[in-house]
């Protein structure tokens, strides 16, 4: 499978993340509070250039070998390892060839200089300057010695109690009579798991073969609920392999037997060390950013009213309130209009899903961003501008603002869309905006196959005659299961069914029969005897392009293939007025083979199909050795057919596996896949051998 950089690229450019290592170096920055540890930045003492092996070259462009690297070690964990592969750098490397070459058009452009975009970058910048404000004033002050986390730890032990818990085997009795029943059948020996299968009416703990876990003594039982009686009689009876009960409770008549109990235990010092650690930092760096702030008020005569934060409707401001001054203060950065609150807010509600009709959650919004705009004044004061204008972060923020301007002007808003094209990929793309085909049926459940053939003969003339009431009647009365009355809506064609999960037999059993007849006598996975008829019979139907949703949808994606389109357009046109050579040639394979194969296997564990297949076909491609690409070939073929059930591709694969390895020693096994996918063999006969 082949991932092309500029469709990737074009998309998260469109959401915002330009030109940033394919979202790599892009992190959603939130408002600095003072409950936020920025991280400092990193700088980098400066090395005498040494002879570096230049990727790719231009007029004014230049990337080595060094400066690949520096990117790909900028690349997320989660992440890494498919952009150590050949395929993966060369990705990389284009997509830093495309970052400079649109940003020195930005800057023919003048975009830079233009004073929208000024402030845009000043925004950006803001979270730097205050992180990096607090790092020095707040948090590199912070000392914490041993004696303050002892302390700290003698005085919160119960902090760090683990809890005792037990679990049982249970069982939930009907009533009385059951209950003396099942003493009985106990004191004769019966199996007491064989007892909670046949009596236990407690669905949760049935279920597990009359199993509960983790019982904590906090009178809350999982399965069971609030019940503090039977709580404490379970943590107070000796720890046996005897069944207690019955004992009769505000939720019902139980019999247990407890068959694991971990005491309580008191965490160690050493063992909780980091946690207290973090807590008593968190609390001093409180102190300290409080204590600052303070000062920080007193010094901008920052001013403002917690009521009116609280409780003023921004979403309903009139003209006269816009302008109006919500927060007042010596300092320009720091003053607050109602506007800006607002704007404030509905950034926060985008973004973070805000509750801003909350007043408590809106009044804390709005104080954070008082606090955030008091550190960046004082760090603007400080200087904190100038001293960190030369280091790389700084320098990518304003670079990647500058760029999202330009990608918005000469991709995005040149992308014009007619009628036309919006109908066209509509057509284009029906089914993705078609409900899919699905069945509703009347199932009647059996206590044995001799009532359910008698049912289905009278149900068969029924459902012919269209007798509804009488189909009715038959239900009630023959049906040992009338729960819906026994309809089961939304069946489609997917091996599942409603209420049941999995059921292939049956599911198939639904799509293969026609409506106005009566399915054959059935069991399901549940072990149920059943019979059922068609009760809505919904084919596949496309929404219309009028349905709002489907518009705008449809448009957009329309948009965006036309600002692929001059994306494309652009990069090749810059690519040739710089004279552009990239040499990928001179990439080199730093990932061994087991590396990728591993990164195959956890994608797969993952259920991360695509991406194992991914790491299949770098094996194939980069060892073509005969041994590692007739494997992976193997395991791409099988991750097709039982993974992503694919059994085309599959097929495919195999075949011309065995064709490009004749005497391949997996060459039995791929055989034995083609003939299953074929349905020349049964798998489960095999197994049953």
């Amino acid at each position: 499978m082949t991932y092309k950089f500029s469709k990737v690229l074009t998309s998260l450019l469109v959401a915002g993340f330009i030109f940033t290592s394919i979202s790599i170096e892009a992190k959603s920055k939130k408002p600095v509070s003072k409950k936020q540890t920025p991280k400092p930045i990193e700088v980098k003492a400066v090395v005498p250039a040494v002879q570096d092996t230049i990727l790719a070259e231009g007029q004014n462009i230049k990337i080595t070998k060094r400066d690949l690297r520096e990117r790909l070690a900028k690349i997320p964990p989660m992440y890494a390892s498919r952009y150590k592969t050949k395929e993966g750098q060369s990705q990389i490397l284009d997509m830093m060839v495309v970052e400079d070459l649109f940003y020195q058009e930005a800057i023919r452009l003048g975009i830079d200089q233009e004073p929208t975009v000024k402030k845009s970058v000043e925004s950006a910048l803001k979270n730097i300057y205050t992180d990096q404000f607090i790092k020095k004033e707040i948090t590199s002050k912070i000392v914490i010695s041993e004696k303050v986390l002892n302390d700290y730890y003698n005085k919160n032990k119960n902090n760090y109690l683990v809890a005792p818990k037990i679990t049982i085997i249970h069982l939930q009795a009907k009533n009385d009579s059951v209950a003396t029943f099942i003493s009985s059948e106990l004191n004769k020996g019966k199996d007491f798991t064989r007892l909670i299968e046949e009596y236990s009416v407690n669905e949760y703990s049935a279920k597990k073969k009359g199993i509960i876990n983790a019982i904590r003594h906090n009178k809350f039982i999982t399965g069971i609920g609030h019940d503090p009686e039977l709580d404490e009689l379970i943590f107070a009876t000796p720890d046996t392999s005897k069944v207690y009960g019955p004992y009769t409770t505000s939720t019902g008549i139980h019999f247990f037997k407890k068959i694991q109990h971990e005491k309580e235990i008191q965490k160690e010092f050493a063992e909780v060390k980091n946690d207290i650690e973090n807590r008593v930092r968190f609390s001093q760096e409180n102190e300290l950013s409080t204590a600052k702030l303070n000062e920080l008020r007193t010094k901008y005569s920052v001013t403002f009213s917690d009521s009116i934060l609280e409780n003023t409707d921004f979403a309903k401001l009139s003209a006269s309130q816009n302008s109006e001054i919500i927060v007042n203060s010596t300092n320009d950065q720091i003053r607050m209009t109602f506007k800006q609150a607002s704007e404030v807010l509905q950034q926060k509600y985008q973004m973070e899903r805000l509750d801003v009709t909350n007043p408590k959650m809106r009044l804390s919004a709005l104080k954070s961003e008082i606090d955030s705009r008091i550190f960046y004044a004082e760090a603007i004061a400080k200087g904190y501008e100038e001293l960190l204008k030369n280091e790389p972060e700084v320098i990518q923020v304003k670079k990647n603002t500058i760029l999202r301007e330009l990608y918005q002007r000469e991709v995005w808003d040149k992308a014009i869309t007619t009628q036309a094209d919006v109908e066209n990929y509509y057509n284009t793309n029906k089914k993705s905006f078609s409900i899919n085909a699905y069945r509703n049926i009347k199932q009647f459940v059996f206590a044995d196959e001799k009532s359910a053939e008698k049912a289905r003969k009278k149900l068969i003339k029924l459902v012919k005659n269209n007798k509804e009431d009488k189909i009715v009647d038959l239900f009630n009365k023959m049906s040992i299961i009338k729960d819906k009355d026994g309809i089961i809506e939304n069946i489609y064609n997917n091996k599942i069914i409603p209420g049941i999960g999995n059921d292939e037999n049956y599911n198939k059993a639904v799509w293969e029969l026609k409506v106005g007849e009566v399915s054959p006598i059935l069991k399901n996975t549940k072990d149920q005897i059943i019979v059922f008829y068609i009760t809505l019979d919904s084919p596949e139907s496309a929404k219309p392009l009028s349905d709002p949703q489907v518009k705008t949808s449809v448009e957009n994606n329309a948009k965006r293939i036309k600002a692929q389109a001059n994306f494309e357009e652009l990069k090749t046109r810059l690519r040739e007025q710089f004279k552009v050579v990239v040499y990928n040639d001179l990439i080199t394979q730093n990932i061994p083979v087991q590396e990728l194969f591993e990164s195959a296997k956890n994608a797969q564990e993952a259920c991360n199909y695509k991406e194992a297949i991914f790491f299949y076909d770098q094996i194939i491609k980069e060892y073509a050795n005969g041994v590692d690409d007739y494997k992976a070939w193997f395991m791409k073929a099988f991750v097709y057919s039982e993974d992503i059930k694919d059994n085309d591709k599959a097929l495919i694969l195999f075949e011309d596996m065995i064709k490009k390895w004749p005497t391949g020693d997996l060459n039995e096994s791929a055989q034995f896949m083609i003939q299953t996918i074929k349905g020349d063999i049964d798998p489960t006969n095999i197994l049953k051998d």
